[in-house]
């Protein structure tokens, strides 16, 4: 999902002369730009440098002589891409098709857009893919240690993300419920004026998308055959509003039950009789508040791209195939 956070950035200036600039701020946000923009770095994608927030040290020679550089740490606000396991990536074209027996005992099917490259394994529900086709995807999985992790790789100063990938398919999240942390009022006030901000910027675009579209995608992302509402587990809250309630729900369990549908952006609160009964793992987290926010924010930008991207009617029935196989594959 796209976002906006700071980075500690190392600027190595080949141009000694570059310190003297009238526009010292300006050469600087150039340089950064110049050396990590459209690149990979901390286990993300570095889509733009945008400003420039702290000037970490003065300049610093690397020798004293003609081919002298300058070092200097600064701290930028950037937009940056990041993925998780089961995340859509979306606008993915697929490039080729990889005949089982060349790579492994599978067929591959290999696809991109400006910043990712995935290779996806195939199976026989997989028989409709076609060069050229624009696809979402779901980020694979992979096993560290006793960890589930998204089955990406960003390696450091490449210009694409690395992915292994499943087809666009429904995917069961972890039942996991996360205790609400005691904060002070300051620290409840960052949080809900970001957490909420990064779902309101979602909820805004929304209201620009197709509405009949919205509405396919919406309940074709349902992950079950039949509604499933009524099974889910204990009291729900708006997430809008628990975050503008926090001091009221310190040290309460929440969880996102999948049952319900993420559109309606409903957290559950549960009891400990709840997570006994029903085997929920307890998480304490630091940033289970911005995971809760997230996994609804990427919902919901999930739906956005899928609604803007297949508006056209063309373009929607020529991929009737990858609707088709989510529906198939529904829990």
């Amino acid at each position: 999902m796209k976002t906006t956070t700071q980075i500690e950035l190392n600027l190595t200036i080949d141009d000694i002369a570059a310190i003297y600039s009238k526009d010292y701020n300006r050469m600087i946000i150039q340089q950064a730009k110049a050396l990590y923009e459209g690149r990979c770095m901390d286990n993300q994608f570095i889509q733009s440098i945008d400003s420039i927030l702290v000037k970490r040290s003065l300049p610093n020679l690397i020798k004293r002589d003609l081919d002298a550089k300058i070092r200097i740490y600064v701290v930028v606000s950037a937009t940056v891409i990041r993925y998780d396991m089961y995340d859509t990536i979306n606008r993915m074209v697929v490039s080729k098709i990889i005949p089982k027996g060349k790579i492994g005992a599978f067929d591959l099917l290999e696809c991109s857009n400006d910043h990712v490259k995935a290779l996806i394994k195939l199976d026989d529900q997989s028989i409709d893919f076609k060069v050229g086709d624009t696809i979402p995807i779901k980020v694979g999985v992979t096993q560290i240690g006793s960890n589930k992790v998204g089955a990406i790789m960003f390696k450091i100063n490449h210009t694409e993300v690395l992915v292994s990938a499943y087809s666009f398919v429904p995917h069961k999240i972890d039942m996991i419920a996360y205790v609400i942390p005691k904060m002070t009022a300051a620290n409840r006030e960052r949080t809900k004026y970001e957490l909420t901000m990064l779902i309101q910027i979602q909820l805004d675009a929304k209201k620009n998308a197709n509405k009949s579209r919205w509405s396919f995608f919406e309940s074709l992302v349902y992950p079950y055959k039949s509604d499933q509402s009524k099974k889910a587990i204990g009291g729900k809250v708006d997430v809008i509003t628990l975050l503008a309630n926090l001091n009221r729900h310190e040290g309460e369990y929440i969880m996102i039950d999948q049952r319900t549908n993420l559109s309606n952006l409903q957290v559950s609160i549960i009891s400990k009789k709840d997570i006994e009964q029903e085997g929920i793992l307890i998480m304490s987290d630091s940033s289970a508040l911005y995971k809760t926010a997230a996994a609804f924010a990427k919902h919901l930008n999930m739906l956005c791209e899928l609604a803007s991207i297949y508006e056209d009617d063309l373009m929607f029935e020529r991929h009737q195939y990858v609707w088709d196989l989510y529906a198939q594959n529904k829990f």
